[in-house]
């Protein structure tokens, strides 16, 4: 049988009525609070699957960004080949166009060699005209203009 002592080490183990009462009651509060608890994890669920929409929009977004940026980089280098060859068009031109300036300034010299000796032509008829004239008029002929 059970001796007094062993009542007694077994109501100090076993609980109570009583006990089993206010171990429901704080389970119903853990409850309650585990219940507030799982609805803060689904609202934070609901936020990281929001943040996982966001980050997936904006890796598209920095996706489409970096192929926008490879294609202004493919743009600049075309512009850069076109200017060049432009540049080397220039170059060209303004070769040619220094040879035309070195040519016109030859011609423009040899224009100017012609118009003194044209005029020093000039100059010399009007002598000869003047002097036939004297000369006619000395022998007594008539000239007509």
């Amino acid at each position: 049988m059970l001796e007094p002592q062993d009542i007694q080490k077994l109501t100090e183990i076993l609980a109570t009525k009583e006990d089993i009462r206010e171990i429901k009651e704080k389970i119903k509060v853990i409850d309650g609070s585990l219940s507030g608890v799982k609805d803060t994890i689904k609202v934070i669920d609901a936020c990281l699957n929001g943040f996982e929409s966001s980050f997936a929009t904006l890796s598209t977004n920095v996706s489409s960004l970096d192929k926008r940026m490879l294609n202004l980089e493919t743009e600049s280098v075309n512009t850069g080949q076109r200017l060049t060859a432009i540049e080397d068009r220039l170059t060209v031109s303004e070769e040619k166009q220094d040879k035309v300036i070195d040519i016109l300034d030859k011609i423009s010299a040899r224009l100017e060699t012609l118009h003194q000796e044209y005029l020093v032509l000039k100059e010399r008829d009007t002598r000869y005209e003047r002097w036939f004239h004297e000369i006619a008029d000395k022998v007594g002929i008539r000239l007509t203009p």
